[in-house]
């Protein structure tokens, strides 16, 4: 059928071509018709060329729009993803901080205590390390005081005196 269609259309360019033979007429009349014809056969064989390559372009053209948005799409989520693990993150932040406050006040009393406790037990000991060496100190003493009067022979003690001057110092 194309065939056809361009082989008329070649037999009307014959048609009309140049039939003044120099007498002075002007041939736009035939060239335009001749114009007319060679794009009309030009169009019939390119056009659907044409509209095959305009049309791959515009749909290559969507497709890559659509990747595009597609990409949009996913950096949309991501970024929605980001968004809510720094909120997530923030709400741990706030509850790492109270429990870092709960412990650091049970440490504080435990130390509180444990410096009590340590405080006692030392006043314990220097009582009881008061009291021994009071005692060792009345040993000595007594010691001391009972060598010099056993010692001595111009005493006015005799052994039945000083054994009653201890008996009531022990009791």
């Amino acid at each position: 059928m194309k065939f056809g269609v361009l082989f008329v259309l070649t037999a009307l360019t014959g048609l009309f071509a140049n039939s003044g033979g120099g007498t002075g007429e002007t041939d736009i009349f035939y060239r335009t018709i001749n114009f007319l014809i060679f794009a009309a056969i030009l169009y019939y064989l390119i056009a659907d060329k044409i509209k095959a390559i305009f049309t791959d372009r515009s749909k290559g053209i969507a497709k890559d729009l659509d990747q595009i948005q597609e990409r949009l799409k996913e950096s949309k989520k991501t970024k929605e993803a980001a968004k809510a693990k720094v909120e997530e993150a923030k709400a741990n932040k706030k509850e790492m901080l109270k429990a870092f406050e709960s412990e650091k006040a049970l440490i504080n009393k435990k130390i509180v205590d444990q410096n009590k406790r340590d405080l006692e037990a030392l006043d314990l000991q220097y009582e009881e390390l008061k009291s021994f060496e009071e005692l060792k100190m009345t040993r000595e003493v007594v010691k001391k005081v009972l060598g010099e009067v056993i010692s001595d022979k111009n005493s006015v003690l005799t052994a039945d005196a000083m054994k009653e001057i201890l008996v009531r110092k022990v009791a």
